[in-house]
């Protein structure tokens, strides 16, 4: 599924569960979003970026690179971004009571 920020393949797709390959493109970054309904587990496959997530007050940035993995819990703010010149491969494991590309709220970038 093609992207402004790259694209996704899904591997797997099923209610409660979805494991799916993105690429994000140099520069590019997913949006700042949450879900109420699914845990995401995420494996960075190969390239450089980072992540930040968010919950209440807190904030953690994670410099990614090829091996880094990491878990958001439900109602986490989070979001990538690709590092420029390094194209960011990407496993995401979903498990929920929906793992549905409806469950998601976004807000401005933090990235």
């Amino acid at each position: 599924v093609a992207k402004k920020w790259g694209y996704y393949q899904d591997l797997l797709r099923q209610r409660n569960l979805t494991i799916k390959t993105l690429t994000i493109l140099p520069g590019e970054k997913i949006s700042n979003q949450k879900h109420f309904e699914r845990t995401e587990k995420w494996y960075i496959l190969s390239g450089d970026g980072e992540a930040v997530l968010q919950h209440g007050n807190s904030i953690i940035s994670i410099q990614l690179e090829t091996g880094t993995k990491f878990f958001v819990d439900l109602e986490v703010w989070h979001q990538v971004k690709a590092n420029e010149g390094s194209t960011l491969s990407i496993l995401e494991i979903q498990e929920g009571k929906n793992c549905s590309e409806d469950d998601i709220e976004r807000k401005e970038d933090v990235l």
